[in-house]
Formats: structure tokens, C-alpha cells, sequence
């Protein structure tokens, strides 16, 4: 799996005909980032996509794995995990895709809206004691029927800009064979504008 730098200094070296020029008008720290906007609406898209025919489901290529331990948390004392980044605001919530003991993949917790937990409270299942349910808030996430510290694994669609230039890149193939023809075509753009052509390093 490439990285982001990977992908972004491929679609350069595409605009610059071979190579990269330290005074080329297009830097790599714009093509990344464009880079992420364009994986974040094609993840949209893709998972919107899929709702349309049936299927409630993110493209397994655009998942994070991660795990952690939970935490009290110091306002409100319930068990809650910090991920690492933002998660995508997906249909249906699909950016928070699951949520499960480190120890017992097969065994989700229940993911819930915001707010949704008050509208059921008292109820028999709420109360069980063996459903435990989590729900997203700001890339924290908070639990109901945890009372001790707790490992668990999550697998969630995580926000571009969130994701370092020297990590694998979560993007199915052929998408990113798609970005680098978009960066291409937008930087091109770029390259066709009058500047500098001594490399000098000035611009």
C-alpha cells in the first residue's frame, strides 16, 4: 500500500515530466492535501453508494484499525477512548464502523447516535448489563455498561488530514490510481502558468 508522499510525489514527477524541481510553483504539501480532500469525498461517495443499492457498509480498503484502552473520563466519569484522528462524518454514522473488546473481535458493542441513549434510558436493554453501547463524539468515544478500564478495537473511517504522509494510505487500488490522474490534471493546470524557469530554488 502506498503512502500519501507516495502518491502525491507520483502525480508530480507525472506534471514535472520525470522529475521533481525544487522551484516547481506546485508543492507537495498542496497535491497532499488536495489528495485528502479527494479520498474523503470519493469514501463519502463510495459508502453513499453502497447505502443506495442495500449494502450498509464502508469500502474495506478505506478502514483504520485501531486499539486502545479506555479511560474515565474526568467530566462526566464514564468510560471513554481517544482515537488518533477525526472520523469521516459517513451515512448512517458508517464512519464509526465497529466497536469491540481487543480480546473478542466478534463480540460489537452497540454504536449509537449523540444523545440517542436518553430517548430508550430506563429501558430492559439499556439496563442489561451485558449490552454495552458507544457513541462518537469529537474523535472521543464514550461507553454505557463499562465500569472498569476495558481494551478495545476499533475500525473506523479516518478523516485524510489525520493520517501521516509516511503512513500507509487506507485507498482501494484502483481509487488511487484515479487521485493521481486528478492531481495530475489539476497541478497541470498549475505548471501551464508563467514562472520562474531557472532552478535557483526561487519561485
Amino acid at each position: 500500500m502506498a503512502t500519501k508522499k507516495q502518491i502525491a510525489e507520483q502525480a508530480l514527477r507525472i506534471v514535472q515530466g520525470g522529475h521533481i524541481k525544487p522551484d516547481d510553483p506546485a508543492d507537495i504539501r498542496e497535491v497532499m492535501l488536495y489528495l485528502d480532500q479527494l479520498r474523503d469525498a470519493r469514501c463519502r461517495l463510495d459508502t453513499l453508494n453502497n447505502v443506495k443499492v442495500g449494502d450498509y457498509e464502508v469500502p474495506e480498503k478505506y478502514l483504520s484499525y485501531e486499539t486502545g484502552t479506555t479511560a474515565a473520563d474526568a467530566t462526566t466519569g464514564q468510560q471513554a477512548l481517544s482515537l488518533s484522528g477525526g472520523v469521516l462524518d459517513l451515512a448512517y454514522g458508517l464512519g464509526l464502523y465497529q466497536v469491540t473488546p481487543d480480546d473478542d473481535i466478534e463480540d460489537a458493542y452497540i454504536i449509537m447516535k449523540p444523545g440517542h441513549l436518553g430517548l430508550i434510558a430506563n429501558s430492559a436493554a439499556v439496563e442489561r448489563a451485558s449490552n454495552v453501547y458507544c457513541w462518537l463524539i469529537n474523535g472521543t468515544i464514550y461507553f454505557k455498561n463499562l465500569s472498569d478500564a476495558t481494551g478495545v478495537a476499533v475500525l473506523f473511517a479516518k478523516s485524510s488530514k489525520d493520517i501521516a504522509e509516511d503512513a500507509d494510505y487506507p485507498i482501494p487500488p484502483d481509487v488511487e490510481a484515479e487521485m493521481v490522474q486528478q492531481l495530475v490534471q489539476m497541478f497541470g493546470v498549475q505548471k501551464q502558468a508563467p514562472h520562474d524557469e531557472l532552478e535557483d530554488g526561487q519561485k
